[in-house]
């Protein structure tokens, strides 16, 4: 069979060959067009047709080609015939292609600000990101391995889009694995909060409390480190027994494979949150922090008092942009640590928590995140049967997610179940309609 495909691989012309030897560098399954196209750099449907025509490739579904894997063998092989600089650049392009397509994608879905005209709308996108979890995945295995850190952080990141509300929690965990590993080697150490943040999450839905608590001390230790705060061992939460300083924990390299897709408890997973791991980005309104003796500055000349001046004012303010991003990392991780409880059988202190990250988010003067958090809240009061409560709460929460459609959907589907706990039938019916045919147009499925 060698013979054969060397046969058809010289038959080609360059530029078909060149795309040929290329395809062999892709390390996932199929490939469309596009991505085809950022591999090589250029317009390749007419190669493709090329490469169709000879059989070395085959259109698996419509838009979607991939190669045989003894024809992928052949092809890996021709392409160590590429400079391994070219090699590189054209597996980089792939890569950074990737990175924008999801991020675009997990905006879309989330409701966030982002590049627009990349989808038709927020089910396509999360149609899109489901059908390329497995290529992208093994592209950021690679891309870490070459250490294309700021890519693999980025893409990672942005895969939570998918991860909320699809789940397929091995890949969740690799993922954020992968971009904990690349936000700690980037020194950003607000990425590398928010990666075990989302490692975290993966982790109470599989019911790993305490690991899922180690990681969210592991968050907590990075941003006290930043802002200079303690950041000292102490008790596991699930356990009582001491833990090592999580400052000093080394972050995950590999990750083993999930094999039980279960879900959490019906208490914690009824309705599952969209995350506001992207409002952490935000500086907010952050209160600087940093200030230079007045004893050291009065032994200066006038010139260098005005330079010392101007140094001090540069270093106020960052660390209050410092101050304000460990805020929002914070706000994130109240969420978290509210789930974490909800999980655990403890509505009440979720509760409080989520309440908690309200305050946090007001602060800030992040609406989006005040409403996510108010949701929270309202679900777990509907956990622990306090439904007067949580029916005001819900009804607080919907009205802040007038711009978040999505926060709506989930809103919507719990004030559904209050309201019928409360007797008022009508009204459940209302919002839960208006919740499923939410969720059913952004093709996210819900437990209800």
């Amino acid at each position: 069979m060698e013979a054969v495909f060397e046969t058809a691989y010289r038959g080609l012309p360059p530029d078909a060959a060149r795309l040929y030897r290329l395809l062999g560098l892709l390390p996932g399954s199929d490939f469309t067009a596009a991505l085809a196209g950022a591999l090589a750099g250029g317009e390749v449907r007419p190669l493709i047709g090329t490469l169709l025509e000879t059989y070395l490739v085959v259109e698996a579904l419509p838009e979607r080609y991939r190669l045989h894997e003894l024809v992928r063998g052949h092809a890996a092989h021709a392409a160590e015939g590429e400079p391994a600089a070219e090699r590189d650049e054209a597996l980089r392009r792939a890569v950074a292609w990737y990175s924008r397509m999801v991020t675009a994608a997990h905006c879309l879905v989330l409701d966030r600000p982002g590049e627009s005209g990349v989808f038709d709308g927020p089910g396509e996108a999360l149609d899109w990101l489901e059908s390329e979890r497995g290529n992208l995945l093994a592209l950021l295995r690679q891309a870490s391995t070459a250490g294309w850190d700021e890519l693999v952080r980025r893409s990672a990141e942005a895969m939570w889009a998918l991860y909320a509300n699809r789940k397929h929690y091995a890949d969740w965990l690799e993922t954020s694995r992968l971009g904990t590993l690349s936000a700690h080697r980037l020194g950003d150490w607000a990425a590398e909060a928010r990666m075990r943040d989302q490692t975290a999450r993966a982790l109470i839905e599989l019911s790993d409390f305490s690991a899922a608590a180690a990681e969210l001390d592991r968050a907590a230790a990075g941003v006290e480190r930043a802002v200079g705060g303690p950041t000292t061992a102490g008790p596991d939460r699930e356990t009582g027994a001491q833990t090592a300083d999580p400052a000093k924990t080394p972050v995950a390299t590999s990750v083993g494979t999930d094999s039980s897709g279960a879900e959490s408890t019906e208490s914690a997973a009824s309705i599952g949150d969209a995350g506001n791991a992207g409002n952490a980005g935000n500086a907010g309104n952050a209160v600087s922090a940093g200030r230079e003796s007045a004893g050291a500055e009065s032994t200066r000349s006038a010139g260098s008092g005005e330079r010392g001046s101007g140094e001090r004012e540069s270093e106020s303010a960052a660390a209050g942009a410092v101050a304000g991003k460990a805020a929002a990392v914070r706000a994130v991780m109240m969420e978290t640590r509210g789930l974490l409880e909800l999980a655990r059988g403890n509505p009440d202190a979720a509760a409080a928590r989520f309440e908690e990250g309200a305050r946090a988010y007001e602060a800030l003067g992040d609406t989006r995140g005040k409403a996510l958090l108010t949701y929270q809240r309202g679900r777990a009061l509907a956990v622990a049967g306090r439904n007067q409560e949580a029916a005001q709460g819900l009804e607080a929460a919907a009205g802040l997610a007038h711009d978040d459609e999505l926060t709506r959907g989930r809103i919507a589907i719990v004030l559904g179940q209050v309201y019928r706990r409360l007797g008022r039938t009508e009204e459940a019916e209302v919002w839960r309609r208006e919740g499923a045919e939410i969720m059913r147009v952004r093709r996210i499925p819900v437990k209800e």
